[in-house]
């Protein structure tokens, strides 16, 4: 009789050693496809955190804006005069390197490292700002892109006043 409770406990040992085999195998494949398909990138990359603010005049006294767009044209293309100038200045937060930087509004976008201001490779952060022509009723957008272009996030946006 004691050969008997002998053989049940040692059935349930191979059996949880097989169960403990798949699982820690489908682990290491979930893990393994995750990184062969390119989500480990996605995972590890998070939008800088920033804090903007933003000034609407009217009518500036400047011809042009920081991209050299004119004032009183339709740069743009969506039929409304840019007679206005949005200052959008970064006030804190994470440094962000400028060509990862673009200004969206209607009709396009414009990198920030466009701009005679900054130059590939530098840095924008608290401080710094830059203008825009725009119409009223636009939308303008600060859009930041991760390395690879795989995912963008809208830092701030601004609907000018109409």
């Amino acid at each position: 009789m004691k050969l008997g409770a002998l053989r049940e406990d040692r059935s349930v040992s191979p059996v949880i050693g097989v169960v403990l085999m798949v699982a820690v195998t489908v682990v290491l494949a979930a893990t393994a496809a995750a990184f062969v398909f390119g989500f480990g990138d996605r995972i590890n990359t998070t939008a800088p955190q920033t804090s903007f603010s933003t000034k609407y005049t009217g009518s500036p006294a400047a011809s042009a804006d920081s991209w050299d767009h004119s004032y009183g044209d339709d740069f743009d293309g969506d039929s409304t005069d840019e007679t206005g100038e949005l200052d959008v200045a970064f006030t804190s937060g994470d440094g962000i390197e400028a060509e990862r930087v673009s200004v969206s509004y209607p009709g396009g976008s414009d990198q920030l490292a466009d701009t005679p201001s900054y130059a590939a490779g530098s840095q924008v952060g608290a401080g710094d700002s830059f203008a825009l022509a725009v119409a009223p009723g636009d939308t303008v957008r600060v859009v930041w892109t991760a390395p690879g272009g795989a995912r963008t996030a809208t830092l701030t946006a601004v609907d000018v006043p109409g």
